[in-house]
């Protein structure tokens, strides 16, 4: 008999059931070896379970992305040369351009910040703005993609944009990431 339960068998007492009747196939050996056995069995709470930790942990690359793109340039404009757009300075500044259409795009930081807040709480509610406002605020960065011209001084002289430079792109990356996260925590709290 401990050749068909494999070498985890330890004989051991039947578990009772409500009748008072012991059922032989309960035993401790028996259970974890078809625990162990239907271990990658996709049961609906685990499959909850997975998409929770799938969502917070992209969500923690969506911060951590976000960090990252801080140092790097985020542009590069016809006249001058791409380090003098970081990510850091265009997220401080970002919001006094006000000029053209790809101005408008930094309030997509706002909008991620907010998402970000709303995605911290567990309210099914919550997790619904969070979502809406990651679509929004990505895809409102991505139409800097759209725009030709950006406003990078104070006199409000417009400047081509030549190049998008990895910065951008860590930031696109970083609101992708939470966007994706926002959908997995919409679909866990689906009933």
């Amino acid at each position: 008999m401990s050749a068909e339960l494999g070498p985890c068998y330890a004989p051991a007492m039947p578990r009772s059931t409500r009748r008072g009747i012991g059922d032989p196939t309960e035993t401790p050996a028996v259970m974890w070896n078809y625990r162990r056995a239907n271990r990658f069995n996709n049961t609906w709470p685990q499959m909850l379970d997975r998409k929770k930790y799938v969502a917070r942990v992209f969500f923690a690359l969506s911060v951590l992305l976000y960090i990252a793109c801080l140092p790097f340039s985020s542009f590069c404009t016809g006249t001058s040369g791409c380090n003098d757009h970081p990510s850091w300075s265009v997220l401080v500044l970002g919001w006094l351009g006000g000029g053209g259409w790809s101005n408008w795009t930094w309030w997509a930081n706002p909008i991620l910040f907010l998402g970000w807040l709303c995605f911290a709480f567990s309210a099914t509610a919550a997790k619904r703005w969070a979502a809406a406002l990651s679509y929004f605020s990505l895809s409102l960065a991505l139409s800097f993609l759209l725009a030709k011209t950006v406003v990078t001084n104070e006199g409000g002289v417009a400047l081509n944009i030549v190049s998008y430079e990895l910065g951008y792109w860590l930031w696109i990356a970083s609101m992708g990431c939470f966007a994706f996260s926002a959908t997995i925590s919409l679909f866990d709290t689906a009933q």
